[in-house]
């Protein structure tokens, strides 16, 4: 009878949450390459918001523990607050076509059919849209200039696009590749090593979810006011995506159950904490960054290109770094 009950709910809701997760993922993948291609602080705006979704999902699973309500309720609560969000999204959304600033965005024409750009004269174009920091005199990102008509048909840009930004892409792949790797298969596994309700009930709430997406709302809100690597800094972006790969081994040796191939390192609940909160702040932080710098670096008409590229780089590191976290917790 329960088998019966368990196959009425599983085949009904695999498709429906293959559909969610295709809209979702449809949604944002039509708003985020508008978003990249937009100006640079509301980039930073766009990406920081983002990720307060994560904080208030963590605070919610919290209350509902210390509630002390069951599966079924806490389940139904959660579906409210879901839709009712859904809701209030699709209202801000609609007006977005009421405000001027963002209508501007919203009806510009991203990419033409055939563009030609011609340089004569007194005149000169750069192959990169240039921008300059509050704090800066000079554009951050210099390049060479064209010296002859150029005619741009139709996916002609592409390459270019792609040899402008392929280390951002790279960079943001590796960022979410570790972090999915890492955060929540990894993390959730870690178990406090000390006995007492608190960290039965609290720790993996407290230590695993709460405290990555606040380090990870902290670190995006840092690219508001420190812009380190600088945009023409890309190798030093790229060594500082690879060093993340070091919270690999660092979560793997410490209290992760169950616990097969490895030996216990860490034994203090601080390292956990303290590992986790630099996890979520680095992939806020260079990950934001890497979506800012793209594309500032080509011509403001295939910046949302551009977006969109990022964004599939992002899709990738998610993906890879989901299959990654599941091999990991088998090698643990």
């Amino acid at each position: 009878m329960i088998r019966l009950w368990v196959d009425i709910f599983t085949d009904p809701a695999l498709p429906q949450l293959a559909s969610l997760t295709s809209a979702c993922g449809l949604g944002e993948k039509s708003i985020m390459p508008r978003a990249l291609g937009g100006l640079f602080a509301s980039v930073a705006n766009i990406v920081t918001i983002a990720a307060v979704g994560g904080i208030f999902a963590a605070v919610a699973n919290i209350v509902t523990i210390a509630v002390g309500t069951n599966v079924s309720e806490s389940a139904f609560i959660f579906f409210l607050i879901a839709t009712g969000w859904t809701l209030i999204t699709m209202l801000g959304y609609l007006s977005l076509y009421s405000n001027e600033f963002s209508r501007y965005y919203l009806n510009k024409q991203a990419n033409k059919d055939t563009e030609t750009v011609t340089v004569g004269g007194d005149k000169s174009v750069n192959n990169s849209y240039s921008y300059e920091d509050e704090n800066e005199k000079e554009p951050l990102i210099k390049d060479d200039v064209i010296s002859e008509s150029v005619e741009l048909k139709p996916f002609s840009y592409h390459h270019d696009v792609f040899k402008k930004i392929w280390v951002e892409g790279i960079s943001v792949c590796l960022v979410f590749l570790v972090t999915l790797a890492c955060f929540p298969a990894l993390a959730s596994s870690i178990q406090s090593c000390d006995s007492g309700d608190w960290r039965l009930k609290y720790f993996t709430p407290v230590i695993c979810f709460l405290l990555y997406n606040v380090g990870d709302w902290t670190g995006r809100s840092f690219t508001g006011i420190v812009h380190f690597p600088r945009p023409n800094q890309t190798k030093l972006m790229l060594t500082l995506s690879v060093i993340r790969f070091v919270f690999i081994p660092l979560l793997m040796f410490c209290n992760v159950m169950p616990r097969h191939n490895t030996t216990l390192v860490f034994n203090s609940d601080m390292y956990p904490l303290v590992f986790i909160i630099l996890l979520g702040i680095s992939n806020g932080y260079l990950s934001t960054l890497c979506v800012m710098y793209g594309p500032k670096k080509v011509f403001p008409q295939y910046a949302e290109f551009t977006g969109a590229t990022m964004s599939v780089c992002m899709t990738v590191g998610l993906a890879f770094g989901s299959l990654f976290g599941l091999l990991l917790v088998k090698i643990v």
